[in-house]
């Protein structure tokens, strides 16, 4: 829709002057009922208290873009997006607006803005179930392993072999099961950040890594290298706990009497404005069909007699890195090693 109107030292308030056949059909006045109003007029009426404001900045700018609700003869409201340029005509001075019909568009951001409440409300909701299940579960957890182990200690050997086997299972299966709990009690808490976010030296958490992980490495002459790392904005102790479950997994899925070695390096998005996280390895590599898998929550690979571990380091990770506006994957080829990746936006 397009209209012509008098600007008389007020921006939209004169009378119009023209007005294309769009705005006759649209808003369903004649031409001759169109010149006998002004712009305000037209101005749904709970928006008409924002128009001295757009009026105002018409006349410091003379040119401006709006959003705002037009209402029809038979009082059906649309909404607009507007843009007014107030300019001399002979003269007069007068106001040139182009009105877009944006009911499609307002509908989907309303759709979008349901859906995302949705989302974060389904999102609480998990987090919440998560906590309470797992936290739940831990006391009759707790008493079924204290009296299983209990039953193990007293009656140890005074059994047959098959009773004091079956007790050796359930002692195993339940302090199992209390693993994975906890674990699931801290994937269920990634996304509440430890700290702030505040820029933090990467090499630092890299060096704190190595030092907690010190009796590991020394155990499996693990070599560690590292490039120059950046500093980046991070919660300190959520990116530690990155860094520390790649580390450690490439240690411990490493080839057998083969010194495990892992080199560090990060480099550049300028495109995204981000830095790109590497870890590469020389261990046993992944298979392509698993690399999604491995993200999983509780998705192993191996069996708890091969390697131990609940499965959920990398889970954990990708949840961690995702929280901080990154994507974190991997590349690999079996038998010859990995390389983990992940982002992180530029400070």
């Amino acid at each position: 829709m397009i209209t012509l109107s008098e600007s008389r030292g007020s921006g939209l308030f004169g009378n119009f002057i023209e007005v294309n056949d769009a705005a006759v059909n649209v808003l369903g006045y004649t031409r001759e009922e169109f010149l006998n109003k002004t712009p305000l007029d037209l101005f749904a009426p709970d928006n008409k208290e924002e128009v001295p404001e757009f009026m105002a900045e018409l006349q410091k700018k003379k040119y401006i873009t709006f959003e705002s609700v037009t209402i029809t003869k038979n009082g059906r409201q649309i909404p607009v997006e507007i843009s007014v340029h107030t300019f001399k005509l002979g003269e007069k001075r007068v106001s040139l607006a182009i009105a877009r019909d944006i009911t499609e568009r307002k509908k989907s951001e309303e759709e979008l803005k349901s859906t995302v409440k949705k989302l974060e409300r389904s999102n609480e909701e998990l987090q919440r179930f998560a906590y309470v299940a797992s936290h739940d579960l831990q006391e009759p957890l707790r008493t079924i392993s204290s009296f299983t182990q209990l039953l193990e200690r007293r009656y140890k050997e005074q059994l047959d072999h098959d009773a004091d086997e079956f007790i050796g299972y359930v002692v195993e299966a339940s302090q199992r099961m209390q693993r994975m709990i906890l674990d699931l009690l801290e994937y269920s808490r990634v996304s509440t950040k430890d700290e702030e976010f505040k820029l933090v030296n990467s090499k630092i958490i890299l060096n704190r890594v190595i030092e907690g992980l010190k009796n590991l490495i020394e155990e499996t002459n693990a070599k560690i290298t590292h490039d120059p790392l950046p500093t980046v904005i991070a919660d300190e102790n959520q990116l530690y706990r990155v860094f520390q479950n790649i580390i450690s997994n490439a240690i411990k899925f490493r080839k057998e009497n083969k010194t495990p070695k892992i080199h560090i390096s990060t480099s550049i998005d300028k495109n995204k404005n981000e830095y790109i996280f590497s870890f590469s390895d020389n261990g046993i590599g992944i298979e392509p069909q698993y690399f999604d898998r491995i993200f999983t929550i509780f998705q192993r690979l191996h069996t708890l007699e091969e390697y131990t571990g609940s499965g959920i380091g990398l889970s954990i990770s990708k949840k961690i890195i995702e929280c901080h506006d990154g994507q974190m994957w991997v590349e690999s080829k079996f038998g010859k090693g990995s390389i983990f990746y992940f982002t992180l936006p530029k400070p």
